[in-house]
């Protein structure tokens, strides 16, 4: 029968009450709620979830979309329900997560069945996206840069301070929402397009559930995009790397600025919005040459040999797989001994410090 089911519709009969049923069954309970998100504990669920920092997955309730911001993962609810129910050991394939769903929500599979139609299509709007995916670009939403002139031109004491020049933010066009107390971060992708705008989040109560998110307006207009797809910093720096064939992947925007704060046009910086990768960014950088690519990522560890250190380098390791065969693969990490390196990403140590660990990068 669930072959049956016309997905779409499925997920358009879904209320926001249907969503908080499911999850609850799904073990995810609810941190706090606001008039356009709902953010869910994800921690451990032994502990007091009102006692510790909140899991970071937000549910969105203009278009019913899960991000998950420690994974940088993007869910619809029939994805979120596969994923969470093969965690809880409860093997599920797509159809098993729908079967859920009708279950938890009493909706009738014969309301949201398939009505056979005549297979007519827009053919020639399919070909143009057939030719991007086949072409492995991107199709992200585009938006008006005219969104940025509601935001002012004022710069964090805190990232100055951290070594991060004005003249980079206003390079790459920081800004400072007063209202919301947040860092504006537009990404813009390889030809120059806004793609999507990510905020920093500045006051103590948002950081607690997440530090960077996507911009949400009063209107409820959400300028979230794929980080999965993008990377930040191509627009400035694919230039210098196309010309070293070279790129060093670093975690977050931060690292980007104070690259360019460092090397300005000479970066050949990006960032993959966490430590995430996939075939279709791998792909990217092939088509611009790259022969070499060096992981900088987060040092997530404290002590070489420990069982974060396993995991980093587990990390690393599936990482560079992705590139055998298409580039030299190399890391940089806190090797020689640096203090105070937990979290920190090769980007957050002094300059002189940082050309010690690219010197000591090791071959993987």
């Amino acid at each position: 029968m669930n072959e049956q089911i016309n997905v779409k519709i499925l997920k358009s009969k879904l209320t926001i009450e249907d969503h908080k049923k499911i999850l609850n069954y799904l073990d995810i309970p609810i941190f706090n709620e606001t008039e356009t998100t709902i953010n869910y504990w994800t921690g451990d669920k032994n502990k007091d979830a009102y006692k510790g920092s909140p899991g970071k997955l937000v549910f969105y309730k203009d278009n019913k979309i899960y991000v998950g911001y420690t994974s940088g993962r993007t869910y619809d609810i029939i994805s979120l329900c596969q994923v969470r129910l093969n965690l809880l050991n409860k093997k599920s394939n797509f159809l098993d997560a729908i079967n859920f769903i009708l279950e938890c929500t009493n909706i009738q599979s014969k309301s949201v069945q398939r009505i056979n139609k005549p297979n007519v299509c827009n053919w020639q709007s399919n070909l143009e996206k057939f030719i991007r995916f086949k072409n492995n670009e991107s199709i992200s939403q585009e938006y008006d840069d005219s969104i940025l002139l509601n935001f002012s031109n004022s710069y964090y004491e805190g990232w100055i301070n951290e070594g991060i020049s004005i003249q980079s933010m206003i390079k790459y066009e920081i800004r400072y929402y007063d209202y919301t107390n947040q860092i504006i971060i537009p990404c813009r992708n390889k030809d120059g397009n806004l793609i999507g705008i990510r905020c920093r989040n500045l006051h103590p109560d948002r950081i607690n559930y997440a530090k960077y998110i996507p911009l949400i307006l009063f209107n409820n207009k959400c300028y979230k995009f794929n980080t999965n797809n993008e990377f930040y910093g191509i627009y400035y720096n694919w230039p210098a790397i196309k010309k070293k064939k070279e790129v060093i992947l670093v975690e977050g925007e931060k690292s980007v600025l104070k690259a360019d704060t460092w090397f300005n046009t000479n970066s050949n910086v990006l960032a993959l919005y966490g430590s995430q990768l996939g075939s279709h960014r791998r792909n990217q950088l092939v088509k611009m040459g790259v022969n070499k690519v060096i992981l900088a990522l987060d040092n997530d560890f404290h002590n070489i040999g420990d069982k974060e250190y396993d995991a980093f380098e587990k990390k690393i390791f599936s990482l560079g797989k992705l590139f055998k065969g298409y580039a030299k693969v190399s890391v940089i990490y806190n090797n020689i001994g640096l203090k105070n390196a937990y979290k920190c990403s090769p980007f957050d140590f002094t300059l002189n410090e940082y050309k010690m660990l690219y010197d000591n990068q090791e071959a993987l």
